[in-house]
C-alpha cells in the first residue's frame, strides 16, 4: 500500500532557491512546459522550465482562477490571494469555471516570447484546448498522471531543489503550494505529489514536475 510523506521540501530549503531575475533574461530561450488544469473552479497552473548552460534551471509560472472563486478562496483563509492578483501572479478569468480560451491565448503569447519546445499535459482534460494549441504549432505531450510517470521527474525535481539548481525567482504562489505538498510513495519506490491528501492546492508543483519531466524525456 502507498505511504504518505507530509514533509517534503521545507520552506527554508525552497527559499534558498529564490534568486531574483528578470523575465526578459529568458526571452527567446528554450523552455519546456507543464500544464495542470482545473476543470470547474480553483487554480490552473502552467510552469515553464528553462534549462541553463551550467546544468541549473530557471522557472516561470502562470496561474489562473475564475472570478467567482476568488471571494470563496479568500473566505476560506487564503487572504494572500488579493495580493497575488494585484501583483500579477494570478490571472482572474470571468465566470465560475476554468476559462480555457484565456489559458489558450496566454500560452500562445508565451510561445511567441520564448522558444517553447513542448508542453506536458493530462490528455484526459481539455481536449479542445490541446487540439487548438496543437493546431497553431505548439507541441502538446500527453503526461500520464500515475506514480510511475511522475517518479523520475519528481526525484529530479527534489534533487534540483536540494542542490539549489532550481531558481524559481521567488513566486509567492509556488511558495504556498510547495508547503502544501504531501508525497505518495509505494513499495516499489514510485512517488508523486498526492492531490487528495495534500494540505490545500499543489497545482503549480504538479505543473513544475511535469515541465521538468518534459525537459528530460
Amino acid at each position: 500500500f502507498p505511504v504518505t510523506i507530509k514533509s517534503w521540501i521545507p520552506d527554508a530549503m525552497w527559499q534558498d532557491c529564490a534568486t531574483p531575475f528578470r523575465f526578459s533574461e529568458l526571452n527567446g530561450k528554450t523552455c519546456y512546459g507543464g500544464l495542470d488544469l482545473a476543470l470547474v473552479r480553483d487554480f490552473s497552473a502552467l510552469a515553464l522550465h528553462f534549462p541553463m548552460d551550467d546544468g541549473s534551471a530557471k522557472t516561470l509560472y502562470k496561474f489562473w482562477i475564475p472570478a467567482e472563486t476568488v471571494s470563496w478562496r479568500i473566505d476560506k483563509g487564503l487572504s494572500s490571494l488579493r495580493n497575488w492578483i494585484r501583483d500579477g501572479y494570478v490571472t482572474v478569468t470571468e465566470g465560475n469555471v476554468t476559462d480555457f480560451a484565456v489559458i489558450e491565448q496566454d500560452i500562445i503569447e508565451l510561445s511567441r516570447q520564448f522558444n517553447l519546445h513542448s508542453v506536458a499535459v493530462d490528455r484526459n482534460l481539455a481536449s479542445q484546448l490541446i487540439n487548438n494549441l496543437t493546431g497553431v504549432g505548439i507541441r502538446m505531450t500527453p503526461f500520464n498522471q500515475g506514480r510511475v510517470s511522475f517518479t523520475n521527474p519528481t526525484l529530479h525535481y527534489e534533487r534540483y531543489v536540494r542542490s539549489k539548481m532550481l531558481n524559481h525567482g521567488y513566486n509567492p504562489v509556488m511558495r504556498w503550494m510547495i508547503g502544501n505538498v504531501t508525497m505518495k510513495r509505494d513499495a516499489q519506490g514510485n512517488q508523486m505529489p498526492d492531490k487528495e491528501k495534500s494540505n490545500e492546492k499543489i497545482d503549480g508543483v504538479v505543473a513544475d514536475i511535469m515541465a521538468l519531466g518534459e525537459s528530460i524525456s
